[in-house]
């Protein structure tokens, strides 16, 4: 060291930027492998560097860089690394999994942000946990919107026992909408593999007029099995933002405006969307069943799958119609806009 420093001014220069550029590499892709260094070891790296920086004359002293930055490479590069073994984690997840194929979306969001050094201490927990279940084979992926056997690619396709039967794009996939429409996909899903017919997108979906009436029969029946002689009332909210998305979902009861606006249904479209056209508001209750209420959750959960065909059937008796507008930009405050009942829109 002592001879390098009685060097010329050029090829001092030419090895602190040498050296500076090891720091570099060692803290990014070199693993902070301490192989990387030219001095072979971090704190003689620095102080190296700091030696050859001192050598310069008061006028000859680099400008691309400073004692502050010679002191913050030390900081980093001598603090004990708590990503190390990190990246050897990461591979090894990625090898287990077909190169992050098999992994859920989150999961392998997980995975990109450790190889980035991008983690917190929570986020490091969580690829240990993701590691040790992945070395162990009993990595298997969550199911989507906590649908049963319901999982997804990383490019939005949407598979049902690893049968692709669907595809979800943008901001949709993790809507409350999805969900919904995920839950009734999977009801068909089940109910084909119950008929011994062929699970896929094109049955599912593009062909599922074939088997509509019949999935209706047979939600009907279970819900009938379910109420065992007594009723239920129910409502129908559809929701139309006047430009590029609408939901609809089911309420138990005669679904009020103030109800809704509050639910999260309303709050995930209202997050998700453009204001400035207002939204439509369609609510129409129904009454189905004998004169007893029924009481419990079980057969309000099957009225998404068997609505189509009840209604079809003419079984619904009508209780009430609710449409109106809510004006742009202001959500919680209504404008009704009266309508007879009987010339209400009964949309869907």
């Amino acid at each position: 060291m002592e001879k390098l420093l009685t060097r010329d001014n050029k090829t001092r220069y030419m090895m602190l930027s040498r050296l500076k550029q090891d720091c570099e590499y060692y803290l990014g892709h070199g693993s902070r492998n301490p192989k990387n260094l030219w001095a072979g070891s971090e704190a003689r790296q620095i102080e190296f560097m700091e030696a050859l920086w001192n050598s310069f004359g008061p006028d000859e002293k680099p400008e691309w860089l400073t004692p502050e930055q010679i002191r913050a490479y030390g900081e980093r590069m001598l603090t004990p690394d708590k990503y190390r073994g990190v990246t050897d984690k990461c591979c090894e997840i990625l090898e287990r999994t077909r190169d992050g194929d098999y992994l859920d979306p989150a999961d392998l969001k997980l995975t990109e942000l450790a190889v980035n050094r991008r983690l917190n201490d929570k986020g490091l927990a969580a690829l240990d946990k993701l590691h040790r279940r992945v070395m162990a084979g009993e990595y298997v992926k969550p199911w989507l919107h906590g649908v049963e056997h319901m999982t997804r690619d990383n490019e939005g396709f949407i598979f049902y026992k690893d049968k692709q039967v669907e595809h979800y794009s943008g901001f949709y996939i993790n809507s409350l909408e999805a969900g919904r429409d995920l839950a009734n996909v999977a009801e068909r899903c089940a109910y084909l593999e119950r008929q011994g017919v062929e699970v896929s997108c094109a049955n599912v979906i593009w062909g599922w007029d074939r088997y509509k009436d019949a999935f209706g029969v047979e939600q009907k029946e279970k819900l009938d099995l379910t109420l065992a002689g007594s009723g239920l009332t129910f409502s129908k909210i559809a929701i139309d933002n006047n430009w590029n998305r609408e939901i609809q979902f089911f309420s138990p009861g005669i679904a009020m405006w103030e109800q809704i606006s509050a639910g999260p249904e309303f709050r995930d479209l209202y997050d998700g969307c453009d204001h400035t056209h207002g939204f439509e508001v369609s609510i129409q209750s129904y009454r189905y069943g004998g004169a007893a209420d029924y009481d419990g959750p079980e057969a309000m959960s099957l009225i998404p799958f068997c609505y189509d065909y009840l209604r079809e059937q003419k079984v619904l008796d009508k209780v009430k119609s609710q449409n109106f507008m809510v004006p742009p930009e202001r959500s919680q405050e209504t404008e009704y806009q009266a309508e007879d009942e009987d010339e209400a829109e009964d949309s869907l």
